[in-house]
Order: structure tokens, then sequence, then C-alpha cells
């Protein structure tokens, strides 16, 4: 499933150029090998978000950025699950429960990332700040 979430994590820290060449597929006939590619540059992605947060000097944006980037992975496979069960059923409704609950688990952990990635930025903002009034000092 490459929704705006799957497309937003991909995209992190690309310029456009680059993030259009990597992810253009055209959603109504997305192939099995098309979704495997989009998986492949998508982990990437987030190991290299992984790679640039412990890299990071201030320990709590590092633990910050790894424990994001394991959700990240999370929700890779959410969704990798949820089109695995709807590309199988001949019912749309056959799995119906399944689906409920793993779409309502992809939510949280997305809207986890999103919390992450907030206070990630506020401790950064915050950080820059300090060391502004430091120098006027």
């Amino acid at each position: 499933m490459c929704n705006e979430t799957s497309i937003s994590m991909m995209n992190m820290g690309k310029g456009p150029a680059e993030t259009h060449e990597n992810t253009e597929v055209d959603s109504g006939n997305t192939t099995e090998l098309d979704k495997q590619r989009l998986a492949k540059v998508w982990l990437k992605r987030i190991n290299d978000y992984l790679n640039e947060s412990l890299s990071n000097p201030v320990a709590e944006e590092a633990v910050l950025g790894a424990t994001n980037s394991s959700l990240m992975k999370i929700v890779v496979r959410l969704n990798e699950a949820i089109e695995k069960v709807l590309a199988e059923s001949s019912e749309p409704f056959e799995h119906l429960d399944t689906l409920l609950r793993a779409t309502d688990a992809l939510y949280k952990v997305t809207r986890q990332i999103e919390r992450y990635s907030r206070f990630k930025h506020l401790l950064t903002e915050a950080r820059h700040a300090l060391g502004a009034l430091k120098d006027r000092q």
C-alpha cells in the first residue's frame, strides 16, 4: 500500500528530484515487483535516518531517532501485511476484523512516529535557541 504516510517516510531528507525518480509508481497498476522495490527503498531510507540519528552527538536526539526508525520499520511491515490480506481476499469483508485491528495499529504507530518527530524537532530547536543565547552573552 503506497499511501501518503509511506511516501512521506520514504522521502525523508530527499530533494524533490531525487525523491521523484525513486518512488514513482502508477498506483493503479502497482505490480508485486513495484511493491517490493518501494519497500526496499522505504527501508533503505529508514536505515539512512537511523544512521543519521545515531551519529547525532546529542544522546537524547540520537535515541529518539533510533526509536523512531524502529517504529517506521513496523509501519512498513504493517503496510505489507495489510496489502497481502487485501490482495489474497476473495471477499472484501472476509478479514474485516483483522484489517481493522491492523489499520488501528498502523494508525497508532504512525501517530507515535509523528509525536517522536515533533519532540525531536522541539529538542533540536530548543538546543539551537539556547546556543544562540549563550553566544550573545
